[in-house]
């Protein structure tokens, strides 16, 4: 009776691992989004559609927010002129909000406003450079988590 168990056991063993294994299905990609490459590797039977839908709302998220797409609300917030009421979507007016009491909380350790300081580095470019300390100064004025309504 002890080998019988024992042999089902291995059997039931066996036959889960083989399902297991029939479930991992993997599917990688890979994209630039967000100025980065992003990688999505994803296991599972559903392991394709995960990662494209992932890879689709990130896309979303950096049309929203990429501060150098003309199309984008953030675009729109940080060329329009200073005092101007820009009207953004609801959840790009979360995330300022959140963003500003982070800038809050950490005494302007992280500054939601730095973008025209970041400017300076052209890191965009092909040929980034290190602004002079004059140049620094001047954009300093403009970057004030303070600032923004």
């Amino acid at each position: 009776m002890k080998k019988i168990f024992l042999l089902f056991a291995v059997l039931l063993c066996v036959i889960a691992a083989v399902f297991a294994y029939s479930l991992r299905k993997e599917y990688q990609t890979r994209e630039f989004a967000l100025d980065t490459v992003i990688s999505i590797n994803a296991r599972g039977k559903n392991a394709e559609l995960a990662a494209n839908k992932a890879m689709e709302e990130i896309h979303r998220i950096d049309f929203m927010l990429n501060a150098y797409s003309e199309k984008s609300e953030i675009y729109a917030v940080n060329t329009a002129k200073s005092g101007t009421p820009v009207k953004v979507s609801d959840e790009v007016f979360n995330l300022i909000k959140l963003a500003g009491e982070i800038s809050e909380k950490t005494d302007g350790a992280f500054d939601i406003s730095i973008k025209p300081l970041a400017d300076l580095w052209d890191i965009k470019s092909e040929n980034p450079k290190v602004p002079s300390d004059s140049a620094v100064k001047e954009k300093l004025a403009y970057a004030d988590y303070k600032k923004i309504i």
